[in-house]
């Protein structure tokens, strides 16, 4: 998983990246919630790695009629063509 590349893509622009090992991540992880929090995120995929069962229900099935928007219609809307910025008031 690579959460930068869509962005890029979108973009035209290209990031400097700093890859970081497992076990780098692990050792900053004692001593650091955020490092522990990114590695249960980006190591082990703690928030898309898991498998639903026959009784369990993806979320967008219990409203079928809801237009869901993904996070490429996103990036269409915040990197491609942004909103003009509200005034704020006075």
């Amino acid at each position: 998983m690579d959460p930068v590349k869509p962005r890029e893509t979108k973009t035209g622009r290209s990031f400097r990246k700093t890859h970081v090992s497992e076990e780098e991540l692990v050792k900053l992880s004692e001593n650091n919630v955020r490092a522990s929090i990114l590695h249960s995120i980006f190591a082990k995929g703690g928030l898309l790695n898991y498998k639903l069962g026959e009784n369990d229900l993806e979320a967008s099935s219990l409203y079928p009629d809801h237009k869901y928007t993904t996070i490429d219609q996103l990036l269409d809307i915040f990197l491609v063509d942004p909103p003009k910025p509200a005034l704020a008031a006075l």
